[in-house]
């Protein structure tokens, strides 16, 4: 399983650590990830966010989606 998320801003790639995630709100057909210093709006289901998760950080997480 990855360590990391990839996400796109503008025409590249940003790496963000599981880690460093402390939650995530669904909207509709986009994610907004917070970070202890910035956001990000991604165009990801949350459902499509889980099947990517790693078990190891999130197992306990898993359940409430």
């Amino acid at each position: 399983m990855m360590n990391d998320i990839y996400i796109r801003q503008g025409d590249s790639f940003k790496r963000i650590p599981w880690e460093d995630i402390l939650f995530v709100e669904a909207m509709q057909n986009y994610l907004k990830l917070y970070l202890a210093d910035k956001n990000y709006i991604i165009h990801q289901t949350i459902t499509s966010l889980e099947d990517m998760l790693p078990q190891d950080i999130f197992s306990e997480y898993i359940n409430l989606i």
